[in-house]
């Protein structure tokens, strides 16, 4: 019998795309295939025991029958799906050579095992049915392969071939088993499916199919109660499988399009209520009592919409139903005729309307199908692999099928210059104009009066045909300056509303941001969707260019191409690691292309003289977003007595007293980064009386706890005070204070105190300060996590007084009070500035949320647990009751706020998640977030996916070299829980990495060494690591620090990714693409919105 060797290969290592190494006892080398009979199995096949062929012992039922795709196979490949287990025979060496996958797994750097000359046996997650159809074309069984598939099958095999990365395979057969799906719109249950449909058309290249199955779905999908976008079916369109990106495009489309038929009837509503109405305009189409006319039109026309909650018009983003839905409703409003004394049968008004029905044919038949350049790219390259015919022409009587109650609509595309001969476009000889661009007419199209019938420009920005070409460099004809785009106007541009958000995506809809609009000579102006086009006349521009000449003149002023770097490029949890060449951003700061040097859009922006950034080989990682940090506090610590490098006592008393000596004229001695551990849990005010007559304040360094001295006490005035809701003033035995004030005393008694006696000039200056220092090490953004009146004046002062190369993400801090009412009453002032300060109104400083801090600090035996400390025995209550804590968050979140909790012990974690559960609303649409997170249970880790929880976490506080009183708090058990981050992150959850400073070092490369490493980043010669299983993969903790921390404030429609639409942020760092070696990685430069904002060479 022969001997096996069972590797089991989880879904991340079928994925893996690490090039493949030759191993010398393994050929690679693929052998002669001879087709054999299935019932044929080799001797290897009896290892199967009789035990795995009655069930395995997790439940699991195990076929009796192997598949033999060989008489050479030396691989059982097991394979599991609902429960069941189906076994294939294969030849290992044939598979890898069909895969490069499966050859990186059997024989690359990521190989589970290596075989010897035994059997393999694979264990893998698949569709036994799709694997098998395969195996049987990597084994040359044609003869087994099916006529033809059906969606189902055709579906799950390209999930094989995309994770297998082997479209090619397919090559002989993929025009004929997707020709049957060249009619599937209109098909019964294609809405439903047409999800799948999209799959197949993406992966195998289909162009037509593509853009019909994304028009089926902007049409037919919906927002349910939980704000998900659905299809016909209820299923969540964020939980199907779909291209990267589509989502978006689909959601902002939807929304537009629904925008502009709601836009229609507000515009007819007003025009009939107010008398104001276009030149020209008239609903009566008889020319005789137009007055009472529309006003009977108008008349039975309230009611109607009323009736169908059309009227009042409401938003776009308050409109659940889909664009078919509403299409329904409005073509069963019926009109009332007038008829007047003078009423003939020639004189009827029957024919008279608000133009409603006319108006969503219209809206539909400009509604752009947003493909973008990249699609069209992905599209045809895999056209060329699967054999299906790259078609990306659209016959202009190509039809758009929608339903109409029950029945199915079809509207025929119809080509502008047709129209103008009452001839409609030949399906066999479709326009020079279609063939080229792959779009449908659009508002340019039917929007333009019959001067403009000489221009004719594609949605998809592909080609455009004017008096001449033009191509970017062209001046004498209206420009095509998106090639991204989808959508024209000519009249006007709607803005999409804020589109429904869903938990868990890399990627959600958000407004834009203005003031980032592209200024080319075009007008683009860039959407929410990131692929709209602006057509203006030319005369509107005003500009004074006359040819190429100044068109490149004035592209050269706008835009800059940033070359020779390796631009991080990954997903949003970072995975499908790698690195583009260049970027091309325009002078906007917007990035309009990411790619090679070698790509078109580089040579055209060459041409045209843009303007060159050498980044001299350096990796270039989007910029840095702080997820959690204190802006003043921050800013004035940079002012403060450090005492981290303290041991003891000693050591403390040494440096105040040094720095006392160095600043004779401050008022106040401050310090930062004490630990209770230094001073064995000690925080006496005669331990520092004798150091110096002024007031001394020392934060620790979690910012929990405040250790003064006698003068500080006495100038704060807290001798008398009791202690105030979740803090503690401790007192001697004689009921004096004693010198530490924790918890909520910090925050309400100190804070204030301490920027109230600082002048607002100090405050500013602090503030300023912080915003360099962390430009300086290559942030970009920062989320504010404790924001009071304080901070908040002198941030708003000094914003007035000049601009900030950075964005802010604002959480108002809510202190514990003594009355449910009180603490709301903070929540509605966070609600107002919400208002006030939002993406719309101040884009690059929003008040997002609140923050609720609902326990201490480990090191302070403060944070709650679930069982007691293990060093006394003493149990820790949260801040906040669940029933006070469910209060805030329901207020906040029902005005659409955003609640951070801080939660450091399990005991406050759990009762932080409970609080989301049963008092935010489900979906995790507000993205709620839980701080710090440094003790969970296993089953309070999973929740936070689950419930779409974002994971805030700060690794600096991981450091093996601050933990080492741990283990006598807590005890081995519990230790070996804390921080766990990769188990969020399988578990589903979003990770955003912030600093917490200034309780620690802000900069991010130290953060990412203590994320990927677990080592210390204080101590580096330190050999600790703190639960390493718990690492992330270096580009995992590149995308929490950038992409998930912009996710986790609603930022990433502008930041977190170097991909087209967003800002041009960026951090260039001088290392090498290896977490352990962080520590020597340096940032060089830091770039915000295209425009350098720090220089290392020239600080």
């Amino acid at each position: 019998m022969a001997t096996t060797t069972d590797v089991t290969v989880p879904t991340e290592a079928a994925e893996t795309t690490s090039p493949p190494q030759s191993v010398d006892d393994v050929s690679t080398t693929p052998r002669v295939l001879t087709p054999i009979r299935e019932q044929e199995t080799p001797d290897a096949a009896s290892a199967t025991s009789r035990e795995d062929s009655d069930g395995d012992s997790d439940g699991t039922t195990v076929r009796d029958d192997v598949v033999n795709f060989h008489t050479d196979s030396d691989m059982m490949v097991r394979v599991t799906h609902e429960g069941t287990v189906t076994q294939f025979m294969v030849v290992s060496s044939s598979v890898a050579t069909a895969s490069p996958v499966w050859r990186s797994m059997l024989y690359g750097n990521n190989a589970r095992a290596r075989t010897g000359k035994g059997l393999w046996i694979m264990n893998i997650d698949a569709e036994p049915k799709a694997l098998s159809t395969l195996f049987n074309i990597i084994h040359y069984r044609f003869d087994k392969l099916p006529a033809e598939l059906s969606l189902d099958d055709l579906f799950e095999l390209t999930l094989l071939t995309y994770r297998y990365e082997c479209t090619n395979l397919v090559y002989p057969w993929g025009h004929k088993w997707t020709v049957k799906f060249a009619t599937y719109v209109g098909e019964e249950g294609h809405f439903e499916n047409c999800h799948k449909a999209i799959w197949i058309a993406w992966e195998l290249g289909d162009a037509k199919l593509f853009r019909d199955m994304i028009d089926a779905l902007i049409i037919s999908s919906k927002v349910d109660s939980s704000g998900n976008l659905v299809n016909t079916s209820g299923k969540p369109l964020k939980d199907m499988v779909l291209p990267d990106g589509i989502f978006d495009l689909i959601s902002a489309t939807r929304t537009a399009t629904i925008d502009k038929i709601l836009a229609a009837i507000e515009t007819s509503m007003t025009a009939l209520t107010t008398g104001s109405r276009q030149s020209g305009v008239k609903y009566c189409k008889l020319g005789k009592n137009e007055r009472e006319c529309e006003a009977m039109l108008l008349g039975s026309a309230i009611p109607a919409l009323i009736s169908h909650g059309l009227y009042p018009v409401p938003a776009a983003s308050n409109f659940s139903e889909s664009i078919s839905q509403l299409q329904d409703r409005i073509y069963s409003v019926k009109y009332i005729a007038f008829h007047g004394p003078e009423w003939m049968p020639h004189m009827t008004h029957e024919h008279c309307s608000l133009g409603l029905r006319e108006s969503v044919q219209k809206r539909l038949e400009e509604m752009p199908v947003p493909l973008q350049d990249h699609h069209v790219s992905h599209l045809e390259k895999q056209a060329a692999a699967s054999g299906i015919l790259a078609d990306f022409g659209v016959p202009e009587n190509r039809t758009r099928v929608f339903k109409s109650g029950n029945t199915m609509v079809k509207d025929t595309w119809i080509d502008r210059g047709a129209k103008k001969s009452g001839k409609r476009s030949s399906p066999a000889a479709p326009s020079s104009q279609s063939a080229q661009s792959g779009s449908p007419p659009t508002s340019a199209q039917s929007h333009h009066s019959d001067d403009d019938a000489d221009n004719e420009i594609v949605s998809n920005g592909r080609t455009a045909k004017a008096n001449k070409a033009v191509n970017g460099k062209t001046a004498n004809a209206d420009k095509v300056v998106n090639k991204k785009s989808a959508d024209i106007h000519t009249e006007h541009d709607i803005a999409p509303e804020k589109l429904p958000l869903h938990p868990g995506h890399p990627n959600p809809p958000e407004p834009a941001l203005p003031g980032q609009e592209a200024e080319l000579a075009s007008a683009h102006i860039a959407n929410q969707s990131g692929f709209r086009l602006e057509l203006v006349p030319r005369q509107s521009l005003n500009l004074g260019y006359q040819g190429d000449q100044d068109l490149q003149q004035l592209l050269s002023t706008m835009s800059t191409l940033f070359y020779n770097g390796r631009f991080f490029q990954s997903g949003a949890r970072g995975e499908n690691q790698g690195f583009a060449e260049c970027v091309l951003a325009d002078g906007a700061g917007t990035i309009t292309h990411v790619g090679s040097p070698s790509d078109p859009q580089i040579a055209e922006a060459e041409a045209a003289g843009v303007k060159k950034q050498d980044m001299k080989g350096h990796v270039v990682l989007p910029g840095f977003i702080d997820g959690h940090m204190h802006l003043l506090m921050m800013g004035q610590s940079l002012q403060k007595c450090d005492l981290d490098l303290c041991s003891n006592l000693e050591d403390i008393r040494r440096a105040i007293k040094e720095f006392a000596a160095r600043n004779p004229s401050a008022k106040r001695i401050l310090c930062k980064g004490w630990m209770h551990s230094m001073t064995d849990g000690q925080a006496l005010a005669s331990m520092i009386d004798d150091l110096d007559p002024r007031p001394i304040f020392i934060d620790s360094k979690d910012l929990h706890s405040v250790w003064c001295n006698t003068a500080a006490l006495a100038e704060m005035g807290v001798q008398d005070m009791p202690n105030p809701e979740g803090g503690e003033i401790h007192r001697a035995a004689n009921g004096e204070a004693s010198g530490l004030l924790s918890e909520a005393a910090v925050v309400t008694l100190v804070w204030p105190h301490i920027a109230t006696v600082a002048s607002m000039e100090e405050r500013l200056s602090a503030i300023k300060g912080a915003v360099e220092a962390y430009n300086a090490v290559g942030y970009t953004g920062l989320v504010e996590m404790a924001m009071d009146e304080h901070a908040w004046e002198a941030l708003q002062t000094l914003r007035q007084r000049e601009t900030l190369p950075i964005r802010f993400a604002v959480h108002w801090l809510i202190k514990p009070s003594k009355t449910e009412a009180e603490n709301l009453a903070q929540v509605d002032q966070a609600i107002e500035l919400n208002r006030q300060f939002s993406a719309d109104t101040s884009p690059d400083c929003r008040v997002v949320g609140i923050k609720v801090i609902t326990d201490g600090v480990i090191d302070g035996c403060t944070a709650a647990l679930t069982e007691p400390y293990s060093s006394n025995g003493a149990p820790c209550e949260p801040v906040w009751s669940p029933e006070e804590l469910g209060a805030v968050v329901k207020r906040a979140d029902a005005a659409g706020l955003q609640v951070a909790l801080h939660a450091i012990g399990d005991l406050a974690v759990r009762n932080a998640i409970d609080a989301l559960e049963r008092s935010a609303a489900p979906g995790g649409q507000r993205r709620h977030r839980i701080e710090h997170l440094e003790l969970t249970s296993p089953e309070d880790a999973a929740r936070l996916g689950r419930l779409g929880i974002t994971a805030s976490v700060q690794p600096v506080h991981a450091d093996p070299s601050i933990l080492r009183g741990w283990p006598a708090l807590l005890g081995p058990r519990r230790c070996a829980r804390a921080f766990a981050y990769r188990e969020f992150a399988d578990g589903g959850a979003v990770l955003a990495l912030g600093s917490d400073a200034p309780t620690a070092p802000h900069p991010p490369l130290r953060n990412l060494y203590t994320a990927a490493t677990r080592r210390s980043a204080r101590e580096p010669l330190l050999a600790d690591r703190v639960n390493p299983e718990f690492a992330l993969e270096l580009a995992a903790a590149v995308a929490a620090a950038t992409e998930g921390s912009a996710y986790s404030c609603f930022a990433d429609r502008w930041a977190g990714r170097l991909e087209v639409g967003r800002s041009a942020d960026f951090a260039v760092v001088d290392m090498e693409w290896d977490a352990e070696k962080l520590l020597e990685a340096k940032n060089v430069q830091t770039w915000f919105k295209g425009k350098k904002i720090f220089d290392a060479a020239a600080a």
